[in-house]
């Protein structure tokens, strides 16, 4: 029974972290093309669920889960269609990687509506709670990072760069070329 309970309170972390982290841009990882924390949260939240559901024996699924499953069955088949050459290794590795992202996004979306389907009000408002906190916290790592730029420094080597690896950089917006 701790088990089960240990097990209940990870997927909850994992989701609530992926829903967190999702609007986090700079915080990720390239490794086999850019991993960002939510993917990782997201992977781990899948691997949560999804244990949890086969311990339980449960195989309901809402309908509002099976509609989304089959919206992301005529995406696959529009994204299939779109790639119409696979010649290069190029263009190979791009699929794959937008494959591997797109999986990753659409299990998501259906695991975490089976998720929250089966959850109370009140944790759906405190999932609204945490994707806000995400976004505000996301704003305000991008204030600081304005006002240490204007001071000649540059948070995220400061911050993210010891966590990713020296992935994450300052993005800069209307760069052409050499001049911004």
């Amino acid at each position: 029974v701790g088990t089960h309970k240990v097990a209940k309170r990870l997927t909850t972390f994992f989701f609530l972290a992926t829903i967190f982290s999702v609007s986090f841009q700079n915080v990720y990882w390239d490794v086999a093309g850019r991993v960002n924390l939510a993917d990782v949260t997201a992977v781990l939240f899948l691997v949560a669920f999804l244990a949890g559901r086969v311990t339980d024996r449960d195989r309901r699924v809402p309908r509002t889960t099976v509609a989304v499953l089959g919206f992301s069955v005529a995406l696959l088949l529009v994204y299939l269609a779109g790639f119409f050459s696979l010649e290069t290794n190029q263009a190979l590795s791009l699929y794959g990687k937008g494959m591997t992202k797109f999986a990753i996004h659409f299990a998501f979306l259906a695991a975490g509506i089976a998720y929250l389907a089966r959850r109370s009000a009140r944790f759906y408002w405190q999932t609204v709670g945490w994707f806000a906190a995400g976004f505000a916290a996301n704003a305000a790592y991008g204030l600081l990072q304005l006002v240490a730029r204007l001071g000649g420094r540059d948070l995220d080597a400061l911050i993210l760069n010891p966590i990713t690896g020296g992935a994450a950089s300052l993005n800069i917006w209307g760069a052409v070329g050499e001049s911004s």
